[in-house]
């Protein structure tokens, strides 16, 4: 597959016979879900839960080594995490995993999780996706959408963890039920 770029100096597009972009579906080893289950079992798990528990419904900023920020806008909420302790790739990819169960628990399902490599003046970025969906199938107007549509995206550049996001995009307008509050939904998802 051939990527197109735009060439500035040249004015136009050209081909470009190294592909910058993959896109696929993301998958967890066995070894990785053994790994993540004793993670939730641990004591680091429960401390770890607090401790965004606190820096959300708190905004707590005594902890310096928690970085969280909320992010409002018409039609979208989302909290971004950009630095817990160590950065640990795997603490992060964790922790998204879990946000997707606890969101699960709130009668959403799965629609997809994929993996993107992107290629950027020279800096590979890599995109961990899941996509929720409220498990809700009335035809009735106007029709339910609980806390609206979740992704939860954790970025990287090279191996370094740029932030973990949760956003949440809902509908407005006569077909749509208003979404539920996005606070109720981070303090559940925090709620260990």
């Amino acid at each position: 597959m051939k990527n197109y770029q735009r060439n500035i100096d040249e004015g136009g597009l050209h081909s470009d016979d190294k592909p910058t972009n993959s896109n696929r579906q993301l998958e967890r080893s066995q070894d990785y879900q053994e790994q993540y289950n004793e993670w939730k079992n641990s004591e680091g798990f429960r401390k770890l839960m607090e401790r965004l528990y606190n820096a959300y419904t708190h905004k707590e900023n005594g902890d310096d080594n928690l970085q969280m920020n909320p992010h409002n806008s018409p039609g979208a909420d989302a909290i971004s995490i950009s630095e817990i302790d160590d950065n640990d790739p795997q603490i992060f990819r964790f922790l998204m995993d879990y946000m997707k169960e606890q969101v699960i628990e709130q009668n959403y399902r799965p629609y997809s999780s994929t993996i993107e490599h992107k290629s950027i003046d020279d800096r590979q970025l890599v995109f961990e996706r899941h996509y929720l969906k409220p498990n809700v199938f009335k035809k009735d107007k106007p029709a339910e959408q609980l806390y609206g549509n979740v992704l939860i995206e954790l970025e990287f550049a090279g191996e370094e963890v740029k932030y973990l996001k949760l956003l949440s995009t809902y509908y407005t307008g006569y077909d749509y039920k208003p979404a539920m509050q996005f606070n109720d939904l981070i303090v559940r998802v925090f709620s260990a």
